[in-house]
């Protein structure tokens, strides 16, 4: 049986004296998308912090690679190749495009770093002298998903990178995200845009009130119970 990329174990997680997520257990296979989905204020965020290991769980495991990582420091679980794309752009917004592109890469592959960025989106290349700030919503997200790409991670959490974007631009970034899982790379997907997800999602989860409410495959998300119960305010 392979191992999963990642593994959540039985865990309970909050913020002082409120807890946000109780006994949430997931796993995300070697090169799969996995969806992560449920209404505001579910636990999405903070479960993505958990595995991150910017909040310690009261209770439960994080398991990166057959490793657990749950008394890891963040970058401890970075050199195991995890990657977090937060919401709202991880980019540097007073450093060039170049500039965020060659930081995010390995030291002396440069050049490579900086071709492998511009082959996934051209527009970035023609844009590598600009302020990162000073780009559109959809320019900053796409170089926040080569920032993730040109790392060579083994699996990549990405929350809501729909948010305020033009359709078009949103399908340009998950067919790259497809791409991405294609050559084996791992994604745990927060993502408010239900239907564009679950086409290119391999299992989903749902999660309410910091409980698991679903586990199965997109066909199954779709069914009219699950949509309608835990995703419809979610939706486009």
């Amino acid at each position: 049986m392979t191992e999963n990329v990642l593994r959540v174990d039985s865990v309970t997680a909050g913020y002082d004296d409120a807890i946000v997520l109780r006994d949430v257990s997931l796993g995300v296979g070697p090169g799969s998308v996995v969806a992560l989905l449920g209404p505001n204020g579910a636990g999405k965020t903070t479960l993505l912090n958990v595995v991150t290991g910017v909040l310690q769980p009261s209770s439960g495991r994080v398991v990166l690679g057959g490793e657990d990582v749950t008394k890891r420091a963040i970058a401890q679980r970075a050199k195991r190749g995890l990657c977090h794309i937060p919401e709202g752009h991880g980019v540097f917004p007073s450093l060039t495009v170049k500039e965020n592109i060659l930081l995010a890469g390995p030291r002396g592959k440069e050049s490579e770093s900086f071709d492998k960025a511009v082959e996934a989106f051209p527009v970035l290349g023609e844009r590598r002298s600009q302020i990162a700030g000073s780009l559109s919503g959809g320019q900053q997200q796409m170089l926040a998903v080569v920032r993730a790409y040109i790392q060579s991670p083994k699996l990549v959490l990405i929350d809501e990178v729909s948010m305020g974007l033009a359709p078009v631009i949103v399908d340009q970034i998950f067919e790259f995200i497809e791409q991405i899982a294609a050559q084996g790379t791992s994604l745990l997907l927060v993502e408010q845009y239900v239907s564009r997800v679950l086409a290119i999602a391999s299992h989903v989860y749902v999660l309410n009130r910091g409980e698991i409410a679903f586990s199965g495959t997109p066909q199954e998300a779709s069914s009219s119970q699950v949509f309608d119960t835990y995703l419809s305010a979610a939706s486009h």
